[in-house]
């Protein structure tokens, strides 16, 4: 749904990946992730958003610079205004965590088409595909906790409203 952008940027800016840690964080120099968005693998945008957000101390024109940047990126990606009211989001949120996005809708549309599942019910079968998917990453045994308590974050958002 077109205006679920708004909801899913609430999410990444104040749950999902906490903007004002992150902040902190890469001004104490123990971290490479401003609005999302990680220096390792995004060098040159990250390299935008430092200069803004760190030495101009320009934050609110650094996050919309990010927001932009996350909407085409992956929002667009996924044709997020396109998809069903929540699964939208955890769409999303898996193109932008963990680039599964595809196997993940394949999975989802088989469910949907064995199980005849309605749309307003798609987003909490996507929660338990990606909690499997996730277990499949290379990175799991490191990071496993911290990629369970995101979608249970995510979860949580979505089925409080």
């Amino acid at each position: 749904m077109k205006e679920n952008f708004e909801k899913w940027w609430y999410f990444l800016k104040y749950i999902g990946e906490n903007f004002d840690g992150q902040l902190k964080r890469v001004k104490a120099g123990t971290d490479k992730t401003l609005f999302g968005v990680d220096g390792n693998f995004h060098p040159d945008f990250y390299k935008q958003l430092y200069q803004l957000a760190v030495v101009e101390n320009k934050i609110e024109q650094a996050e919309q610079l990010a927001k932009e940047y996350t909407k085409k990126n992956y929002w667009d990606v996924v044709k997020g205004d396109a998809l069903s009211d929540k699964y939208d989001i955890v769409v999303a949120d898996t193109a932008f965590h963990s680039w599964q996005h595809m196997d993940l809708q394949k999975e989802v549309d088989a469910l949907k088409a064995r199980y005849n599942i309605p749309d307003n019910l798609l987003w909490s079968f996507a929660i338990n595909v990606r909690l499997v998917l996730i277990r499949k990453k290379k990175n799991f045994e490191k990071y496993g906790l911290g990629f369970d308590n995101r979608i249970v974050k995510l979860y949580n958002f979505i089925a409080s409203g």
